[in-house]
């Protein structure tokens, strides 16, 4: 089955002073009335379905949650009692699903983007939900065409078209947060898209990642999940596991074979793709932006030298507001 989850974190420091710690941008009423979290749940309606859609975001935020989502179950949101790294917060709702449905597949939204039009948006998010169908060691990730150099955002580097899905393509590599030159250089080639940090991938493909990059993030992942489960789930079992979890370095990481399924074009911003990494069961798959990259020498280290990793990106008008703000 198809799960959908949306990522809501926050520390409120992007559009301070409007933003807050116990009000970060994603809960602020800046449209109407209505949050960027509000938003981003409806771009999911009549796509995937309210109870299979979960909402992992701090745990301080959730009494806030509730009040303007009281349709999301207390069972739906996933509250870190204690921030980590975008490993921990994609990998959990994975965890989390994958006991619902051992073949889920899931996609990871943000709630601080505005998209338009909803409906293209969705058509290109199908594409990499049929992709991770078809082919379910493949990660999908989907990026934005640039409209400028921007230095605060990741980029993926964008191979051959992948046959047999629209406007998808293989990635090359990703990139972090480069210079200004070397992103000068990146938009003036057309073959690079911004990294907009969200995914689609089934379950069980992304927490085997886990387990052979990070072991003791999938160990502590998996006994949270477990907790979830039960009557007893957040409380105390989350506190011990979460804790447990390591702050990750961010790294660059070149990934040899990738494709990538999806482009939107965003008012400031350009276009947005999506990219997908594929691998077989002895050849694990690798995504980028915020989730923590491992070097060369920890790829040897964890016997995964010369080994490749697949991507794929497609295109549309799909048009995504994002903030220039730290």
């Amino acid at each position: 089955m198809r799960y959908a989850t949306i990522i809501a974190g926050g520390s409120g420091t992007r559009l301070w002073p409007m933003s807050r710690a116990d009000l970060p941008k994603q809960l602020i009423p800046l449209f109407s009335g209505r949050s960027l979290l509000e938003i981003a749940v409806d771009r999911l309606q009549g796509f995937i379905p309210p109870e299979r859609q979960i909402l992992c975001t701090g745990e301080k935020y959730r009494r806030q949650i509730r009040r303007v989502l009281p349709e999301f179950a207390d069972e739906r949101i996933l509250g870190e009692p204690e921030g980590r790294d975008t490993l921990a917060a994609v990998g959990l709702p994975a965890a989390v699903a994958m006991r619902e449905d051992a073949d889920a597949i899931i996609g990871v939204f943000t709630a601080d983007h505005l998209i338009e039009p909803v409906e293209q948006f969705q058509r290109r998010v199908e594409v990499g939900y049929e992709l991770a169908e078809k082919h379910p060691n493949t990660l999908v990730t989907f990026g934005i065409e640039p409209a400028y150099a921007a230095t605060g955002f990741g980029y993926v580097e964008l191979g051959r078209p992948l046959e047999g899905f629209d406007q998808a393509y293989r990635a090359v590599r990703f990139v972090e947060k480069p210079d200004a030159r070397t992103a000068e250089q990146y938009v003036a080639s057309g073959r690079y898209a911004w990294n907009s940090g969200m995914f689609v991938w089934r379950a069980a493909t992304l927490l085997d990642c886990i387990e052979r990059y990070k072991p003791e993030v999938h160990a502590g992942l998996m006994q949270i999940a477990a907790a979830w489960a039960t009557p007893m789930m957040r409380a105390s079992q989350t506190d011990r596991s979460e804790i447990s979890l390591p702050h990750l370095p961010r790294r660059s990481l070149t990934v040899s074979r990738a494709a990538v399924t999806s482009r939107k074009t965003p008012t400031h911003s350009g276009k947005v793709k999506s990219c997908s990494t594929k691998s077989s069961k002895n050849r694990p798959a690798t995504t980028a932006g915020n989730v923590p990259m491992m070097s060369s020498q920890a790829r040897r280290d964890a016997g995964v030298a010369g080994r490749r990793a697949n991507t794929v990106v497609a295109q549309s008008r799909t048009r995504i507001h994002r903030s220039r703000k730290k």
